[in-house]
């Protein structure tokens, strides 16, 4: 869906789209300008006579949340709390680790992690950036200075192989004090 935002609400925008304006439910985090003109991936939920919309501004993002609505006790809302505290890369990695324990500590996820793997292990792909943790110790160290977990992840994909973790640190705070 393309359109222009005339409203914002806490987890949902409204999209002015071809006369019409849709209510699209987003993710917390997701920052959006009233008029400004967006394109989202929507997912098109529909239970019992309820019709919602689900937006996602990236497409790694709408991927996973189509996953995790698949996984028993998990609906849309939660799938999109989820998403608004870990990013799909980072649930990706935890996943194909089989890492209960990290992945209970998340927002929205608690006790649901156990289920997460059990339904997801197998369908999670290459199609994520699971090697975003050849610098996994970097990642937690960013983290624990009190960086966005999102900010990082996208910085640590883009630094090239072979760093020493010193180094891959020196290039990731340089990059993340850019932004």
């Amino acid at each position: 869906m393309k359109g222009k935002i005339v409203e914002i609400g806490e987890n949902s925008i409204s999209l002015f789209l071809n006369n019409i304006a849709f209510k699209v439910y987003v993710k917390e985090n997701e920052n959006f300008v009233l008029e400004e003109e967006v394109k989202l991936y929507v997912f098109d939920y529909l239970k019992d006579e309820l019709f919602s919309l689900y937006g996602f501004k990236n497409l790694d993002d709408y991927l996973m949340f189509k996953k995790l609505i698949n996984v028993n006790g998990i609906g849309p809302k939660t799938a999109t709390s989820i998403l608004s505290n870990i990013d799909p890369n980072t649930l990706s990695y935890l996943i194909k680790q089989k890492d209960i324990k990290t992945l209970k500590k998340y927002p929205g996820i608690g006790n649901k992690a156990e289920a997460i793997v059990i339904s997801l292990y197998s369908k999670i792909k290459d199609s994520f950036k699971v090697d975003l943790f050849r610098y996994k110790n970097v990642f937690e160290a960013l983290k624990s200075l009190g960086y966005k977990e999102k900010n990082v992840s996208d910085i640590i994909y883009s630094l090239k192989d072979g760093l020493s973790d010193e180094e891959a640190l020196k290039e990731a705070i340089r990059r993340i004090n850019v932004l």
